[in-house]
């Protein structure tokens, strides 16, 4: 059996997208939008190199019914406590080079979601915002971040309906498909 991802690629009207961002940060200042994604989806990962440990990366996003929700706030430093130092499709640290215990600076790379990557895409409705900051923990008063996601968009959504009736030849179901896309 089919799952709905797994009829991707029999279908039209969408593709691959990567954004990706590279922000300075201050330590203090509230968060910055790195990013937002207009266009609905999944998620199939996302990843953050940086030079502090406390550099943090956050996702903002809405369900269907309009519910604002949040990935946690991630830094490497958190990851890194919590000893996910392993490759997990919720998260982790793949890099943490830190010299001097006493500092904050270093290099740093954490992947905070992966779960598309190993079958379990996420999926979301627009708008997305990635959203980047400094934590007062940083012995830096300023810190670069590059941020990068990997989403697969629904780039034409008639087009994709189409197909979609078209393969599992359900018309009933392509009612509530276009009330729903046509929120994005």
């Amino acid at each position: 059996m089919l799952s709905p991802f797994s009829l991707l690629p029999l279908l039209e009207g969408w593709d691959y997208r990567v954004y990706a961002s590279t922000e300075t940060v201050r330590r203090g200042q509230p968060p910055k939008l790195a990013k937002t994604v207009k266009l609905p989806g999944w998620l199939l990962g996302i990843s953050m190199y940086t030079n502090d440990a406390f550099a943090t990366l956050s996702v903002r996003w809405r369900g269907p019914g309009g519910t604002e929700w949040l990935i946690r706030e991630f830094t490497p430093q958190e990851g890194y406590d919590l000893g996910a130092v392993s490759q997990d499709p919720a998260g982790w640290v793949q890099l943490y080079d830190r010299p001097d215990p006493a500092s904050t600076a270093g290099e740093y790379f954490i992947v905070p979601f992966s779960g598309g990557f190993q079958g379990s895409p996420f999926p979301y409705v627009p708008d997305v915002g990635v959203e980047v900051f400094l934590k007062e923990e940083s012995t830096q008063p300023v810190a670069v971040i590059i941020v990068e996601a990997m989403v697969i968009v629904i780039v034409d959504k008639e087009s994709f309906i189409k197909s979609l009736q078209e393969i599992i030849g359900i018309s009933p179901l392509i009612e509530p498909l276009e009330r729903l896309l046509k929120r994005g």
